[in-house]
């Protein structure tokens, strides 16, 4: 069957291509519009979703499935760390959760790396500093960890 992956708290469209009469999504919990042929659904866990398309002048149904796989989107940018004042430390965000990437990466603030929208950045910082590094989905779900960089003199 057809699948889509989210992540919690996404509100997904369920649109179905049908020419029943009625129409009835399965299970109702979480749907928007039960007896509608499009609407959405905003799934707490992964849950495989049936649409009957009946058109009882001529005794017919259809049915349709779809899971939406409700996915943990989580980064780690890794350990606190102090350095010696012209040194340098690696940062890497590793996404630990269940979601599949592509990932896009954002750290900030940008003061002394080397670059702000890659999966790994060199930070050189002058004095310590704590950044953050946000990833998001091609999806739109994203997850935010921060790491600090204590720099002192050498």
């Amino acid at each position: 069957p057809p699948s889509y992956t989210t992540c919690f708290g996404s509100t997904v469209p369920l649109n179905g291509t049908s020419s029943g009469v009625t129409y009835t999504w399965s299970p109702a919990a979480g749907v928007s519009s039960v007896n509608s042929l499009n609407t959405s659904v905003k799934p707490s866990a992964t849950t495989t979703y049936t649409l009957m398309a009946t058109n009882a002048s001529y005794s017919c149904t259809a049915k349709d499935v779809i899971t939406i796989t409700v996915a943990n989107v989580s980064v780690d940018a890794g350990t606190s760390s102090t350095i010696t004042c012209g040194n340098s430390k690696t940062l890497t965000a590793t996404p630990t959760g269940t979601f599949v990437g592509p990932y896009t990466y954002n750290w900030s603030p940008t003061v002394a790396l080397t670059s702000s929208t890659t999966q790994t950045t060199v930070a050189n910082p002058q004095t310590t500093q704590m950044y953050y590094v946000t990833m998001t989905t091609a999806n739109g779900c994203s997850a935010t960890d921060s790491v600090k960089v204590t720099s002192t003199e050498p």
